[in-house]
């Protein structure tokens, strides 16, 4: 077992960043070694964010050996094998599960594809196949940081309201709307006016150099800004990230075409064909799933 720590410089602004941990779990050293060295190069990035970001990351080699450095340590981002000697990937989420500590932020990395849907079930965050780019890891990755952060949010609101029940100087009560943390209405430009568009009624957005193209059923809109940026206001249960150019609202899919590669093709209810990715494919599919 072993745990590096990048990045933590001691520094009058060392307040300023944001720390997390990270484990990495796979009885291959080789394929642990690669994903080690992959996290390390994400990392830097972070470390450039207006909030910086540092990240411990510890490694484990089976998934006993991984329960027992959880046990000592909480782990914000866990990436998992799923065949492993003694205890595999699934056996090792179950034991954990068991254990009243604080969830992980789950990626699954594998070399099989059939566990994708049992990955789900026990809310994985992403399920990576190898072999894998740099920008699928990548994606996985941000995808699971934002799982973090939205828990430490949902955390930081139950203790405030922890201390408001205790506290009989308010009196007063507040009712959770988790929909708060999402976009509801975006003030678009179109032409020499501005248009207010409800969130609901986009059917996909599109990445365009330094801007969002937003498509709607009346026009398409430009939004300065990034997809990723977008992913994180947009509301998890109703856009789903298909493409690492495309977002689609799944309440307008009409149709799903896949390819001798399973990427496919979404029709929507406009017409509209927007390509996906197989990777995403199955995250798609949850979604839907959860819908129906």
């Amino acid at each position: 077992m072993a745990q590096n720590t990048l990045g933590i410089q001691d520094s009058a602004d060392s307040n300023s960043h944001l720390y997390y941990s990270v484990l990495l779990v796979d009885d291959e050293q080789l394929a642990r070694q690669n994903i080690l060295l992959i996290v390390e190069y994400i990392s830097k990035r972070y470390l450039k964010a207006p909030t910086p970001i540092r990240f411990t990351i510890g490694e484990a080699c089976n998934g006993l050996e991984a329960l027992e450095y959880m046990a000592k340590t909480d782990v914000d981002i866990l990436i998992v094998d799923i065949q492993m000697p003694k205890m595999n990937g699934f056996q090792m989420i179950s034991a954990l599960q068991t254990q009243n500590r604080k969830p992980p932020a789950i990626i699954f990395v594998t070399a099989f594809d059939k566990y994708a849907i049992k990955a789900f079930e026990v809310s994985a965050t992403d399920y990576v196949l190898k072999p894998f780019t740099l920008e699928r890891f990548e994606e996985a990755f941000a995808r699971a940081l934002q799982r973090v952060e939205s828990f430490q949010q949902k955390t930081h609101y139950e203790e405030l309201l922890a201390f408001i029940s205790s506290h009989p100087l308010f009196d007063f009560s507040l009712e959770q709307d988790s929909s708060e943390q999402y976009w509801q209405r975006l003030t678009l430009h179109s032409g020499k006016r501005n248009v207010l568009v409800s969130v609901d009624t986009i059917l996909w957005l599109s990445s365009a150099e330094s801007y969002i193209e937003i498509h709607t059923p009346d026009a398409n809109y430009l939004l300065r800004g990034s997809l990723r940026n977008a992913e994180l206001h947009l509301d998890p249960k109703i856009f789903v990230r298909i493409h690492r150019s495309a977002i689609v609202n799944v309440n307008y899919i009409k149709a799903i075409e896949y390819n001798a590669h399973g990427d496919g093709t979404l029709t929507l209810t406009d017409g509209s064909e927007v390509k996906f990715s197989r990777y995403q494919k199955d995250l798609l599919l949850k979604v839907l799933a959860a819908k129906s």
